[in-house]
């Protein structure tokens, strides 16, 4: 199929043959494949739009250097010396980039610049994308659309993986294309729409007072496990967040003047929403502040939030916490419940809902509790107040009494 290309020539513009044939045999004999400069529904439909993407990419970057030059675009010239970059270019692409081909490409991009939780989720999908593929079809960047998705979603979920998990993969399934994008391999946007499915109910549980106590008493062998869980106390003591305590430096301290007299405070911009928050320090959290304020940029290890988690549920099962907790996941449109330990399930932001839930049960004003936190709205803070038995429990003593 022959390419045509627009030249101006002053009032005039010419349309004429370009010198430069997109391969017939791509096409067969069913041209109306070929619509408004995109292949649609064609088995080759993946390498019709990369040759037009290379060749429309050649074109507009000639005609702009004429354009700096204050030169005429001439047919010639750009047969001449434009064309055989572009033949060159096409003996390397003939092939339409495979999603699997792209994902690795993505990955070895980004390998030591994301956190290894990211990259480790990338090289994850890579092994699902080369599972679908043994019992499907390859998948063509030109095949990533919506029963694409759908299909793979089912795939998923027969492989026993969560929805929150499913929307992770897919999500980064689209963080593929949209690199894929930039790099010219594709030049459409049909990618960006991606399934959508029930949302697992978050874990909003926390730690009750006789197992923070058994926290609190454990002094670890190992620094490591010290570290990791004098971070951890921290949040169960502030409420902060993992990004927000491992940012914590010597300016971040501030004495505040109160009834109570001088308090030592907390206030930073939350890494999660750029929100200002001010939080004050019990007696416990600056005796864990002091044991590591030694004068350096940041107070704390540079530890991973997933490396925290795991030591945190080694030093649950070596205590003993293993209080169970029922837990509710989304699997396509069912919910599966199951019973699992603390010690299985902790995680590092179970401190920062020990902290929120505290507060609630010591009955300060829901309001309060939402400054305190950081959240953007006080519906977020609610979702802390279902489930807590601690306020029932003091509605009880209130009763009783």
């Amino acid at each position: 199929m022959q390419v045509m290309a627009r030249f101006s020539n002053g009032k005039d513009i010419k349309t004429a043959y370009s010198g430069y044939n997109l391969p017939s045999a791509m096409f067969g004999e069913n041209y109306k494949h070929f619509v408004s400069g995109k292949a649609r529904n064609h088995n080759n439909a993946g390498k019709i739009n990369i040759l037009i993407a290379k060749w429309n990419e050649t074109f507009e970057t000639y005609i702009e250097k004429c354009r700096a030059s204050f030169t005429k675009p001439s047919m010639s010239e750009f047969k001449t010396s434009v064309l055989p970059n572009i033949e060159k270019w096409v003996k390397l692409k003939i092939d339409a980039p495979k999603l699997i081909d792209i994902a690795n490409e993505y990955y070895n991009s980004v390998l030591g610049i994301l956190s290894d939780g990211t990259t480790g989720q990338t090289l994850s999908l890579i092994d699902d994308l080369k599972e679908y593929e043994k019992s499907n079809l390859a998948i063509y960047l030109s095949s990533v659309n919506e029963d694409f998705y759908m299909s793979f979603v089912d795939f998923l979920i027969a492989k026993g993986n969560i929805n929150s998990t499913i929307m992770r993969k897919i999500t980064r399934i689209k963080t593929i294309m949209t690199f894929a994008h930039k790099k010219k391999y594709i030049a459409t946007h049909d990618y960006i729409h991606k399934p959508k499915l029930k949302k697992s109910k978050s874990i909003k549980d926390a730690l009750r007072a006789k197992e923070l106590a058994t926290l609190w008493a454990y002094i670890p062998e190992k620094n490591r496990e010290r570290v990791v869980l004098d971070m951890f106390l921290l949040s169960c003591e502030t409420g902060l967040r993992h990004s927000d305590i491992i940012q914590l430096s010597e300016s971040h301290f501030k004495p505040v003047l109160g009834e109570m007299g001088i308090m030592q405070c907390i206030e930073l911009s939350q890494e999660k929403t750029s929100k200002s928050i001010m939080v004050s320090l019990s007696n416990k959290a600056i005796s864990i502040i002091d044991r590591y304020n030694n004068g350096e940029d940041k107070i704390f290890p540079q530890i991973s939030s997933q490396k925290m988690s795991v030591k945190l549920k080694d030093i649950c099962k070596h205590l003993k916490l293993t209080r169970m907790i029922e837990i509710s996941r989304a699997k396509g449109s069912q919910t599966e419940k199951s019973n699992k330990r603390i010690c299985d399930i902790i995680s590092f932001h179970w401190g920062r809902t020990t902290f929120i839930t505290r507060m609630n049960n010591a009955g300060m004003a829901i309001t309060d509790v939402r400054d305190l936190a950081g959240h953007g709205n006080i519906e977020t803070t609610m979702l802390y107040h279902k489930g807590n038995t601690g306020i029932l429990e003091n509605a009880l003593k209130i009763l009783n009494q």
